[in-house]
């Protein structure tokens, strides 16, 4: 019983760690505790609940689909550092951390749902934490 008391004590004090969505508008979803600044560059990652656009992955549908993104917010370019799909059913279908290397920077364009993203983040990545 002792022991089973000092598990049960161990496991509660734990740290959670959660993330804190945020919409940015068409679907998306940014993980403002994941945002984070490095040698200029904005790194974040995105919650798209729109996977009925994209290619059924291993014969399954995709529900919706996480990217690890880096923006450059002076020069609006941006480019995909991980992608994992889901399925309807939230189980992962698919994951590539490998994109860097093949990913290239890409311009974004004015007036589309990646600027707006793009924008959101940015600017999100300025301001203090409780100012989200």
């Amino acid at each position: 019983m002792k022991k089973f008391v000092i598990l049960l004590l161990s496991l509660v004090a734990l740290p959670v760690f959660a993330a804190d969505w945020m919409d940015i508008g068409n679907k998306a979803y940014v993980d403002l505790s994941s945002i984070k600044t490095e040698n200029g560059y904005v790194y974040a990652w995105i919650k798209v609940m729109d996977g009925a656009a994209m290619k059924p992955v291993n014969g399954k549908k995709v529900g919706h689909y996480m990217s690890y993104d880096a923006y450059n917010c002076d020069n609006k370019k941006s480019r995909n550092e991980s992608i994992i799909t889901y399925g309807f059913d939230g189980k992962s279908l698919a994951r590539n951390d490998n994109l860097p290397a093949n990913s290239t920077w890409k311009n974004v364009a004015p007036e589309t749902k990646e600027e707006i993203w793009l924008n959101a983040i940015c600017k999100a990545s300025t301001l203090p934490r409780q100012e989200y």
